[in-house]
């Protein structure tokens, strides 16, 4: 949810708004099923999945790309690696059953702070290595959790026992036993999708200072733009309201 002030990404902005309208959507269905017990067998089927990790890869992909344009994501990886535990704190207090551990905002947060460190170094690599080198190893690396490396559906090897011992491995990607959270995104393997967004921005900022106008960067959709801009404030409001919505349709 980084947020970025270059006038030539209007259509990012506009991206962005469209998945924190999706999210709001799926977070609805979800506090419906979970909090409110509705009986909606498909949220608990195949499409619902798809639907939540794209809205989440969105997310992660479009932070990874604002990057390039961002002056201050050290700062800003802080303020979400922060809320992130503060989101933590508030559903361990109010509703341990949902406790959210290492989600979305920490990881951002996290991705934010370290691409961020290491910027100037990985500007160095060509823009295409870095979109194929980091696009195959999330490929490689998505089953971590479940103690193996596959590819394209067939396993490469299964990962030693002695990764998945405690929180700090959890939040790197190898969860132990005893690991819960509703929305888990460590490290691995959604590091390498922050990174494919950031070196996809770097070869189209690459491409445009050689000539080539990317348009349909220019274009946006003005509202769905205004809550792209205003993503984190939504995300972090969105939920206690949502809530409350649910209570009263649930009244009625």
């Amino acid at each position: 949810m980084e947020k970025t002030k270059d006038k030539r990404l209007g259509a990012i902005d506009t991206l962005r708004g469209i998945t924190i309208v999706s999210m709001i959507i799926y977070h609805f269905c979800w506090d419906m099923v979970f909090i409110f017990d509705m009986k909606w067998k498909w949220f608990h089927g195949m499409e619902a999945l798809i639907w939540e990790r794209l809205i989440c890869i969105s997310f992660i992909f479009i932070s990874g790309f604002c990057l390039v344009y961002s002056k201050n994501p050290i700062k800003r990886g802080v303020l979400l690696f922060l809320l992130g535990g503060l989101i933590t704190t508030i559903t361990y207090l109010v509703m341990p059953k949902n406790l959210i551990v290492f989600g979305i905002l920490t990881l951002i947060g996290s991705c934010l702070i370290f691409v961020g460190l290491c910027k100037k170094w990985l500007m160095k690599i060509p823009p295409i290595v870095g979109i194929v080198s980091f696009l195959l190893l999330f490929l490689l690396t998505v089953n971590v959790e479940q103690k193996s490396i596959v590819f394209l559906g067939r396993k490469l090897i299964n990962l030693p026992g002695f990764l998945y011992q405690n929180y700090f491995s959890s939040y790197l990607g190898f969860p132990h036993s005893d690991f819960f959270s509703r929305d888990y995104f460590p490290i691995i393997p959604w590091i390498f999708i922050f990174l494919l967004g950031f070196f996809v921005s770097i070869q189209i900022k690459k491409e445009m200072g050689n000539g080539k106008k990317f348009s349909l960067l220019k274009k946006e959709i003005p509202l769905f733009s205004i809550l792209g801009k205003n993503s984190l404030i939504i995300y972090m409001i969105h939920q206690p309201l949502l809530y409350g919505l649910c209570l009263l349709l649930t009244i009625i």
